[in-house]
């Protein structure tokens, strides 16, 4: 009997790997919601002013997705809408932060390593649990690397398409949180 090597998927680890600690990144947050986050809510429940000056499209997209998601939700639905967006564009930070490690060392333990290194740091666990723009601007950050990144040591530079969608990340980046234009010249430069 000839022995068949059974291979996971390459995109099965990093897709495995963000939602769960998604999931554990909202299972462990704090059950306090910060100042900010308050105000935030707030907006999503009367949201006659929901452009927030410096984050542009964080209330406007997470009241989207509370007319979407939840139309007769109230306040706690709305924070508990509000910090499962952090916790899974935090879990997409981590999955899309194994990629590329993984890219650049060929090797899933570096990756692995990276992922949890980021979610176990203070920061990024607060971020990740609070109703914050922080985490997601992490998820497009690390998406603009990713994207920038060639697929191998000498392999071919992203195409049209690949710096569109890094321009786009890089614009929403912008627009969650304005001060993240001085990430603009990285990206360029990626």
């Amino acid at each position: 009997m000839k022995h068949t090597s059974s291979r996971i998927p390459t995109w099965a680890i990093p897709v495995a790997l963000a939602l769960g600690l998604a999931l554990a990144l909202w299972l462990l947050r704090p059950l306090v919601v910060s100042g900010d986050g308050v105000g935030y809510i707030k907006r999503l429940i009367s949201p006659e002013d929901d452009i927030v000056p410096g984050h542009l499209v964080y209330v406007p997209l997470l009241e989207w997705a509370r007319r979407t998601l939840l139309p007769d939700g109230g306040h706690g639905a709305a924070a508990h809408l509000a910090t499962a967006f952090s916790s899974l564009s935090g879990g997409i930070a981590c999955g899309l932060l194994f990629v590329l490690a993984r890219r650049m060392t060929g090797k899933v333990w570096p990756g692995l390593v990276a992922a949890a290194g980021m979610a176990l740091s203070y920061g990024f666990y607060r971020a990740s649990g609070d109703v914050e723009a922080y985490a997601t601007c992490v998820a497009l950050m690390t998406l603009i690397a990713v994207l920038a990144m060639p697929l191998g040591e000498r392999g071919p530079r992203p195409g049209w398409g690949v710096v569109a969608a890094a321009g786009i990340a890089l614009g929403l980046c912008t627009l969650m949180h304005t001060s993240l234009v001085l990430f603009t010249p990285f990206a360029v430069a990626a």
